[in-house]
Protein backbone atom coordinates (compact mmCIF):
# COMPACT_ATOMS: atom_id res chain seq x y z
CA UNK A 1 0.00 0.00 0.00
CA UNK A 2 3.10 2.40 0.32
CA UNK A 3 4.24 1.93 -2.74
CA UNK A 4 1.20 2.94 -4.52
CA UNK A 5 0.94 6.29 -1.88
CA UNK A 6 4.82 7.09 -2.91
CA UNK A 7 4.74 6.33 -6.51
CA UNK A 8 5.53 8.98 -8.53
CA UNK A 9 2.79 10.56 -10.56
CA UNK A 10 2.64 9.07 -14.15
CA UNK A 11 3.24 11.41 -17.68
CA UNK A 12 0.86 13.52 -18.86
CA UNK A 13 -2.10 11.74 -21.42
CA UNK A 14 -2.21 13.83 -24.72
CA UNK A 15 -5.95 14.06 -23.86
CA UNK A 16 -5.57 15.64 -20.56
CA UNK A 17 -3.27 18.43 -22.61
CA UNK A 18 -5.77 19.44 -24.90
CA UNK A 19 -8.47 19.00 -22.50
CA UNK A 20 -6.79 21.18 -19.56
CA UNK A 21 -3.02 21.98 -20.12
CA UNK A 22 -2.64 22.94 -16.82
CA UNK A 23 -4.11 19.82 -15.19
CA UNK A 24 -1.40 17.00 -13.44
CA UNK A 25 -3.52 13.54 -14.26
CA UNK A 26 -5.26 12.20 -11.33
CA UNK A 27 -4.93 8.46 -10.04
CA UNK A 28 -7.59 6.44 -10.97
CA UNK A 29 -7.40 4.91 -7.18
CA UNK A 30 -7.02 6.90 -4.10
CA UNK A 31 -5.14 4.93 -0.93
CA UNK A 32 -6.20 5.77 1.96
CA UNK A 33 -3.91 5.20 5.24
CA UNK A 34 -6.97 4.90 7.46
CA UNK A 35 -8.90 2.34 5.63
CA UNK A 36 -7.26 -0.30 3.56
CA UNK A 37 -8.67 -2.10 0.38
CA UNK A 38 -10.52 -5.13 1.23
CA UNK A 39 -9.51 -8.14 -0.76
CA UNK A 40 -12.76 -9.03 -3.50
CA UNK A 41 -13.20 -13.05 -3.34
CA UNK A 42 -13.30 -14.36 -6.94
CA UNK A 43 -14.95 -17.16 -6.01
CA UNK A 44 -17.86 -15.79 -5.64
CA UNK A 45 -17.87 -14.42 -9.58
CA UNK A 46 -19.01 -17.23 -11.75
CA UNK A 47 -18.25 -17.56 -15.78
CA UNK A 48 -21.30 -17.09 -17.66
CA UNK A 49 -21.67 -19.54 -20.19
CA UNK A 50 -24.19 -18.06 -22.98
CA UNK A 51 -25.22 -20.88 -25.88
CA UNK A 52 -24.38 -19.73 -29.43
CA UNK A 53 -27.26 -18.61 -31.41
CA UNK A 54 -27.95 -21.74 -33.87
CA UNK A 55 -27.32 -21.25 -37.32
CA UNK A 56 -30.27 -21.82 -39.75
CA UNK A 57 -30.01 -25.21 -41.74
CA UNK A 58 -33.20 -24.13 -44.20
CA UNK A 59 -34.39 -20.52 -44.77
CA UNK A 60 -38.08 -19.50 -46.44
CA UNK A 61 -37.51 -16.98 -48.69
CA UNK A 62 -37.25 -16.21 -52.94
CA UNK A 63 -34.25 -17.73 -54.65
CA UNK A 64 -32.05 -15.35 -56.52
CA UNK A 65 -29.80 -16.72 -59.19
CA UNK A 66 -26.64 -15.25 -60.40
CA UNK A 67 -28.31 -13.36 -63.46
CA UNK A 68 -30.60 -11.40 -60.33
CA UNK A 69 -27.89 -10.91 -58.24
CA UNK A 70 -25.92 -9.57 -61.23
CA UNK A 71 -28.47 -6.68 -62.34
CA UNK A 72 -28.91 -5.72 -58.70
CA UNK A 73 -25.42 -5.51 -58.68
CA UNK A 74 -24.91 -3.42 -61.90
CA UNK A 75 -28.02 -1.29 -60.63
CA UNK A 76 -25.74 -0.42 -57.43
CA UNK A 77 -22.67 0.22 -58.87
CA UNK A 78 -24.31 2.73 -61.36
CA UNK A 79 -25.92 4.59 -58.32
CA UNK A 80 -22.48 4.64 -56.76
CA UNK A 81 -20.62 5.09 -59.28
CA UNK A 82 -22.68 6.49 -62.04
CA UNK A 83 -21.25 5.54 -65.80
CA UNK A 84 -17.85 4.83 -64.82
CA UNK A 85 -18.03 1.30 -66.39
CA UNK A 86 -18.62 2.75 -69.98
CA UNK A 87 -14.98 3.98 -69.85
CA UNK A 88 -13.44 0.24 -69.15
CA UNK A 89 -12.88 -2.57 -71.03
CA UNK A 90 -15.60 -5.77 -70.63
CA UNK A 91 -13.21 -7.93 -68.80
CA UNK A 92 -12.85 -4.81 -66.19
CA UNK A 93 -16.20 -3.66 -65.76
CA UNK A 94 -16.94 -7.85 -65.57
CA UNK A 95 -14.51 -8.27 -62.78
CA UNK A 96 -16.05 -4.88 -61.06
CA UNK A 97 -19.49 -6.22 -61.42
CA UNK A 98 -18.60 -9.49 -59.48
CA UNK A 99 -16.55 -7.60 -56.83
CA UNK A 100 -19.79 -5.76 -56.34
CA UNK A 101 -21.70 -8.99 -56.13
CA UNK A 102 -20.83 -9.47 -52.72
CA UNK A 103 -21.93 -6.31 -51.72
CA UNK A 104 -25.11 -6.32 -53.02
CA UNK A 105 -26.04 -9.33 -49.80
CA UNK A 106 -25.89 -6.62 -48.08
CA UNK A 107 -26.95 -3.45 -49.56
CA UNK A 108 -30.65 -4.95 -50.82
CA UNK A 109 -31.96 -6.09 -47.81
CA UNK A 110 -31.14 -2.60 -46.61
CA UNK A 111 -32.85 -0.83 -49.70
CA UNK A 112 -36.01 -3.66 -49.40
CA UNK A 113 -36.44 -3.05 -46.08
CA UNK A 114 -37.23 0.85 -46.16
CA UNK A 115 -39.27 0.26 -49.33
CA UNK A 116 -41.57 -3.08 -46.98
CA UNK A 117 -41.00 -1.80 -43.61
CA UNK A 118 -43.24 -4.63 -42.58
CA UNK A 119 -40.73 -7.50 -43.59
CA UNK A 120 -39.61 -9.28 -40.63
CA UNK A 121 -36.05 -8.53 -39.62
CA UNK A 122 -34.25 -11.49 -39.33
CA UNK A 123 -30.14 -11.56 -38.87
CA UNK A 124 -29.46 -12.86 -42.58
CA UNK A 125 -31.40 -11.65 -45.03
CA UNK A 126 -29.32 -13.49 -48.00
CA UNK A 127 -27.89 -16.63 -47.19
CA UNK A 128 -26.61 -18.79 -49.81
CA UNK A 129 -28.24 -22.28 -50.55
CA UNK A 130 -26.87 -25.64 -50.93
CA UNK A 131 -26.70 -25.96 -54.99
CA UNK A 132 -23.44 -28.48 -55.50
CA UNK A 133 -21.01 -25.65 -56.52
CA UNK A 134 -18.18 -24.86 -53.91
CA UNK A 135 -18.77 -21.41 -54.55
CA UNK A 136 -22.41 -20.82 -54.11
CA UNK A 137 -24.81 -19.63 -57.20
CA UNK A 138 -28.33 -19.23 -56.15
CA UNK A 139 -28.84 -17.46 -52.59
CA UNK A 140 -32.17 -16.88 -50.80
CA UNK A 141 -33.15 -13.49 -49.60
CA UNK A 142 -34.73 -14.49 -46.48
CA UNK A 143 -38.52 -14.10 -45.13
CA UNK A 144 -38.27 -17.00 -42.49
CA UNK A 145 -35.38 -19.10 -40.96
CA UNK A 146 -35.21 -21.60 -38.52
CA UNK A 147 -32.15 -20.76 -36.22
CA UNK A 148 -34.92 -19.09 -33.72
CA UNK A 149 -38.48 -19.74 -33.02
CA UNK A 150 -39.24 -16.19 -33.74
CA UNK A 151 -37.70 -16.67 -37.11
CA UNK A 152 -39.89 -19.81 -37.80
CA UNK A 153 -42.95 -17.54 -37.12
CA UNK A 154 -42.12 -14.49 -38.36
CA UNK A 155 -45.19 -13.02 -39.76
CA UNK A 156 -45.71 -12.23 -43.56
CA UNK A 157 -47.92 -10.03 -45.36
CA UNK A 158 -49.22 -11.28 -49.11
CA UNK A 159 -48.68 -7.67 -50.24
CA UNK A 160 -45.38 -7.56 -49.33
CA UNK A 161 -44.57 -10.66 -50.47
CA UNK A 162 -46.35 -10.00 -54.26
CA UNK A 163 -44.07 -6.23 -53.90
CA UNK A 164 -40.75 -8.00 -52.82
CA UNK A 165 -41.53 -10.33 -55.94
CA UNK A 166 -42.32 -7.63 -58.52
CA UNK A 167 -39.25 -5.42 -56.86
CA UNK A 168 -36.57 -8.03 -57.07
CA UNK A 169 -37.66 -8.93 -60.43
CA UNK A 170 -38.52 -12.21 -60.24
CA UNK A 171 -40.96 -14.51 -62.67
CA UNK A 172 -45.14 -13.97 -61.56
CA UNK A 173 -45.31 -17.30 -60.31
CA UNK A 174 -42.06 -17.89 -58.48
CA UNK A 175 -43.26 -18.24 -54.77
CA UNK A 176 -41.04 -18.56 -51.58
CA UNK A 177 -40.07 -21.59 -50.62
CA UNK A 178 -37.93 -23.04 -48.14
CA UNK A 179 -34.56 -24.17 -49.53
CA UNK A 180 -31.44 -25.38 -47.50
CA UNK A 181 -28.75 -23.06 -46.88
CA UNK A 182 -25.46 -23.72 -46.65
CA UNK A 183 -23.86 -25.18 -43.63
CA UNK A 184 -20.66 -21.98 -43.71
CA UNK A 185 -23.43 -19.21 -43.42
CA UNK A 186 -24.23 -17.67 -40.59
Amino acid sequence: MDDIANRPPSPPMASDSIANPSSQPQPLLMASDSEPPTPIDLRIYRPIHAKLRPAATHAFGFLLGPQIRRRWALWFYEHEYGDKLSTMTPEEADEEIEDFECITSTMLPSLLYILFPNLPRLRNRILPTVDGHLVPKHYVFVLRDNATRAGLNAKLNPEDIGGLRKKLGLAQDQQPDWYRIDAGAK
